[in-house]
């Protein structure tokens, strides 16, 4: 049985609408496919706490 993974990165404007609908400022907003990093630079600017892990370390 073979599984294949595949990746995908989000635009950093999708992830900024999305953080700003669903978070407040200096909330902490959990990421746990965190991939390439964009919800972390996102929140970064966005002033809000940033948690992220990834099972893969191919990213």
């Amino acid at each position: 049985m073979s599984v294949q993974i595949k990746s995908k990165s989000f635009s950093e404007e999708i992830i900024t609408s999305f953080i700003l609908q669903t978070s407040k400022e200096f909330e902490l907003v959990l990421d746990p496919f965190v991939g390439s990093g964009t919800t972390g630079r996102v929140c970064d600017k966005l002033g809000r706490s940033f948690v992220g892990y990834d099972l893969k370390n191919f990213f």
